[in-house]
């Protein structure tokens, strides 16, 4: 879900630089066709022909500008970011008999607490699992029973850190 925001955040974000690129593009032809039209000098030594090679040096750096950040946006659109599994698909890896861990959710939170190096807030727990803030309580009780996990108080939250 997160990607999918993302992701159009950036379409977006290419739609708003094509257009003022190619509105800038014509912003300046037209100045550039204007300022030629309003030379009356014979020998074209215009006075305002500094501040139109300021004028086109000016817009083609911010094409330049819009073309990186077009680029970019491109490349943030096609490069491979990695989805994360769903919780009950990852892998979970552990130091612990996993054999004698019967319950699913005590396996993805005890996956969950490795896998974020050892510690996680418990209100992490609750966000990345789904699970009531009770159930969450009630995994962790159970898993801090066995001695496998162990709760600090920090604020108004727990840190589980496996033991």
């Amino acid at each position: 879900m997160k990607f999918q925001n993302s992701t159009s955040l950036v379409i977006t974000l290419l739609i708003v630089l094509v257009i003022s690129g190619i509105t800038i593009y014509f912003y300046n032809n037209a100045l550039n066709e204007l300022s030629a039209e309003s030379c009356m000098h014979e020998n074209g030594d215009c006075p305002h022909k500094k501040v139109v090679e300021t004028q086109n040096m000016v817009i083609l750096l911010l094409l330049f500008l819009n073309i990186v950040i077009v680029f970019g946006a491109i490349y943030l659109i096609f490069s491979k970011k990695e989805e994360a599994l769903p919780l009950t698909e990852r892998k979970i890896i552990t130091n612990f008999d996993l054999e004698k861990i019967k319950d699913q959710n005590e396996k993805i939170v005890l996956g969950l607490v490795q896998n974020s190096d050892g510690s996680i807030f418990q209100s992490e727990i609750v966000k990345k699992t789904g699970f009531t803030k009770v159930k969450v309580s009630r995994i962790l009780d159970r898993l801090e029973q066995r001695g496998l996990i162990e709760r600090k108080r920090r604020g108004m939250t727990n840190l589980v850190v496996l033991k």
